[in-house]
């Protein structure tokens, strides 16, 4: 459980709404007992492992079992980018350094942020981890019950939802020989239980979410490899001023229209 920031898309920061947020959560209150209930549904567990919410080492602390962070950044890294905009950040700094504290070790990744909401928490260094690819692009496809010969859109990361409207994800007009593939949660109601949507166009959208994956066998490194198109962060375009559907969904149109007018499909990162 954490709260982390809120957004206006996967690019966009929406302060207020995160405050509010943070607000209710982290009253003496709520706090405790949101707490309390987690420890009741962890009984047993040995040790806590966590990336990255403050909720973690306090939630190890009533269950009496040591709690390690793993990250290259802290929510003390990010809260005090908003300081200057907005000074009540400061007072959940607090509140997040206070917790962090209660940590047993941090195992820190390369090119970190200072990670300073842990204090003086005994850190240790972590190498480059390399994870290669277990199945085939052919795999993939299988599993994810697509064509062997259809092309693949990854659209990765969270806050999609916000930019596009989830709604509206069922009229996304998808080009012949592609397929869609979405990773985040957020999605995961719209499709049925084969991870399939209605949509427009000739193509398909496909749900594989961490859940999903799971499932199927199939790793994000492996999502990644098989994919031609990466899109990895969207924003809602500027003119995109009104809360209107069509205005929502240009970013991805933008990709998908790229697809159409390609003339050859080679490998490429998209970043929004």
């Amino acid at each position: 459980m954490e709260l982390g920031i809120r957004n206006v898309d996967s690019v966009t920061i929406d302060l207020n709404s995160t405050i509010s947020a943070l607000e209710a959560f982290w009253n003496p209150q709520t706090l405790n007992l949101q707490c309390r209930r987690l420890a009741e549904s962890l009984t047993g567990v040995a040790i806590i492992l966590f990336d990255i919410s403050a909720i973690a080492p306090l939630v190890a602390s009533i269950l009496n079992v040591p709690s390690v962070a793993i990250s290259n950044f802290c929510w003390t890294d990010i809260y005090k980018e908003f300081v200057l905009e907005c000074p009540m950040f400061a007072h959940f700094i607090d509140e997040h350094r206070l917790a962090y504290s209660k940590s047993t070790a941090l195992l820190r990744y390369p090119f970190s942020c200072e990670l300073d909401g842990f204090g003086g928490v005994p850190t240790h260094d972590v190498n480059f981890v390399v994870r290669r690819p277990q199945a085939s692009d052919n795999d993939v496809r299988a599993r994810l019950g697509v064509g062997s010969s259809e092309n693949l859109m990854l659209l990765s990361f969270g806050g999609h939802k916000d930019a596009f409207g989830v709604e509206d994800v069922a009229s996304w007009h998808v080009p012949f020989g592609w397929s869609v593939v979405v990773t985040s949660s957020e999605f995961a109601p719209l499709f049925d239980g084969e991870g399939h949507i209605r949509h427009s166009g000739d193509g398909q959208i496909v749900l594989c979410c961490p859940a999903v994956q799971t499932r199927l066998g199939i790793s994000y490194v492996d999502l990644v490899q098989s994919s031609q198109v990466i899109v990895s962060k969207v924003s809602v375009q500027p003119a995109a001023t009104s809360n209107s559907a069509a205005g929502l969904r240009s970013p991805l149109r933008l990709y998908l229209n790229r697809i159409h007018e390609a003339s050859t499909h080679r490998r490429a990162i998209a970043v929004g």
